[in-house]
């Protein structure tokens, strides 16, 4: 079958959709179906996260993919994106997020090519986008099917929309080396992984730890990702006198021996569609701490059993949980336990056959 996979850029995003969607043109290019991405990234970029030498990449010229295409740029940005596609002639086409979705929805008007729009946010990402939610909204009529990350999704979006709606559970690797969270011979690290954005809400979690920073010695906290709090998280950072203790590498393509080499996780969010590196981190079978008030974390995180699900957003809140696992290897161990026995719900092959699914269905 000719899939064609459309996602804006894999070479400056590095979130979970871009990761995602990567993961599902590997998973379904392995099985034997032509694959193909498409881009408004600069022609021949490489992608942030690999893709197969089976996969063909197909560029749609494009400004800046950090900035918002103008007005006036449109109709010739989705006369290209129609050629494009139609020169491919697929079976279906898999368009990533509301903003590839729209322009390319309204592109392949009249050419009876079926499009499935698969959703990575909620509809909290669009408070104060009025216009983007609308036009979403509208162009989702014409999409033969929606997927978004949970069952309890749907409910979240316009009643009009709902009977297109399939969830679909993001991916995750189920070949993860399994961290060890009590080892006492080695550095100890308290992960986060995520944009550094005010939504993720690193501020809280680098707050939390200052608090308790000076029992734990031993320990250092590790911020992955990039994005436009760096200085602000930096600053925050250094008003704490922890420059030695915090640590923020930047993105990485490769995080699984930062997960590996990690006793604990906190996804201090205040909104996920899925969470997809909370998955991870649960998968690689580590203890995990979150905000009841985030969706996405409040279905991965069951508090009690794979970590704490905090009632309360804030530092102090935050820093006891911190200081509760970081003062029992016991209770990191029974939490790993209850991560390994969700894990298996992320299944890598399972959710790609639920793709394959949808895909030809």
């Amino acid at each position: 079958m000719k899939i064609l996979f459309a996602i804006k850029t894999l070479e400056n995003s590095i979130g979970g959709a871009e990761r995602v969607t990567a993961d599902l043109a590997n998973g379904l290019s392995s099985r034997g179906h032509e694959v193909s991405v498409l881009t408004f990234d600069r022609s021949g970029s490489k992608s942030f996260y690999p893709l197969n030498d089976r996969i063909r990449r197909l560029y749609v010229s494009a400004n800046d993919t950090s900035q918002k295409t103008r007005f006036t740029e449109v109709p010739a940005l989705l006369l290209r994106l129609r050629k494009t596609i139609m020169r491919q002639n697929p079976d279906v086409v898999v368009a990533a997020m509301h903003s590839m979705f729209v322009p390319l929805q309204l592109a392949l008007i009249g050419t009876g090519i079926r499009v499935i729009f698969s959703e990575h946010t909620v509809p909290a990402h669009y408070k104060g986008k009025r216009l983007e939610f609308a036009a979403l909204v509208a162009v989702g009529l014409l999409a033969d099917q929606i997927t978004v990350a949970s069952p309890s999704h749907p409910p979240l979006y316009p009643a009009i929309l709902r009977p297109k709606m399939k969830a679909v559970t993001n991916p995750v690797s189920s070949s993860f080396v399994q961290a060890d969270v009590i080892s006492a011979d080695k550095p100890k690290t308290i992960l986060n992984v995520g944009r550094l954005d005010a939504l993720k809400d690193q501020a809280v979690l680098i707050d939390a730890f200052a608090l308790i920073a000076q029992q734990f010695p031993d320990w250092t906290l590790k911020i992955i990702g990039e994005g436009g709090e760096r200085t602000r998280l930096e600053a925050r950072v250094a008003s704490h006198n922890l420059g030695s203790r915090v640590s923020l590498p930047g993105a990485m393509t490769d995080i699984n021996p930062a997960y590996e080499q990690a006793q604990l996780f906190v996804m201090p969010s205040r909104y996920e569609s899925f969470g997809l590196v909370t998955a991870e981190a649960i998968t690689h079978g580590l203890p995990v701490i979150g905000f009841a008030d985030c969706t996405g974390t409040n279905e991965l995180i069951i508090d009690g059993k794979n970590g704490f699900l905090l009632p309360t957003r804030s530092a102090e809140v935050l820093g006891k949980a911190l200081s509760q696992l970081m003062n029992s290897a016991d209770l990191r161990l029974k939490f790993a336990q209850g991560s390994a026995d969700e894990a298996k719900r992320f299944n890598l092959s399972q959710i790609i056959s639920e793709w394959e699914q949808v895909i030809t269905t």
